[in-house]
C-alpha cells in the first residue's frame, strides 16, 4: 500500500491480464525493482508468494515481518554499501530475517557504491542466468 492506496490489486490484475492474453510461462513470473520498486518487489513477493518464481529487490526496503512469507520465494537482493537514499541496513536486515525464517536468499552488497546500482545488477550476466533458472515448484 502506498499512502493508504492499495497498489497491489491493479498490479496483480495487470499480471493476470498479460498472462491470459500472451504466452506467459506462469512458472516463471518474477518481480524486481529499485528503490521504492525494490520495496514493492519485497512486498509483492511476500503478499503473493505463490505467484512469483523469484524476487530481485535492488536498494529496497521492507519490514522483516515479511520474512516468513518470503522464506519460500527465491530472492537475490542487491544494495549499494554507501546508499544515502535508502540505508543498506534495510537489505541486510531483510536478508537476515529471511534466513532466520528458513529461507536462502542471496545478497550482493556493492562496496563503495551508492543508490544507483541497478546497472551493476543487470550488466552481470550471472544475475539474469540465476533469475531465469528460477521456476515455481
Amino acid at each position: 500500500r502506498s499512502m493508504g492506496v492499495p497498489i497491489d490489486e491493479p498490479v496483480i490484475a495487470l499480471i493476470e491480464d498479460v498472462a491470459e492474453r500472451w504466452s506467459v510461462d506462469r512458472e516463471r513470473i518474477y518481480v524486481t525493482g529499485q528503490s521504492m520498486g525494490g520495496a514493492g518487489a519485497w512486498y509483492l513477493a511476500a503478499e503473493y508468494p505463490d505467484l512469483f518464481a523469484a524476487t530481485m529487490p535492488i536498494c529496497g526496503f521492507a519490514s522483516p515481518s515479511f520474512a516468513d512469507s518470503l522464506a519460500s520465494v527465491p530472492a537475490w537482493a542487491f544494495h549499494g554499501e554507501i546508499d544515502n537514499g535508502i540505508s543498506v541496513q534495510f537489505s541486510r536486515d531483510m536478508v537476515a530475517a529471511i534466513r532466520a525464517a528458513g529461507g536462502s536468499p542471496r545478497y550482493t552488497e556493492f562496496e563503495g557504491i551508492g543508490h544507483a546500482c541497478a546497472p551493476l545488477v543487470f550488466d552481470d550476466p550471472n544475475v539474469l542466468e540465476w533469475l531465469f533458472e528460477q521456476r515455481k515448484k
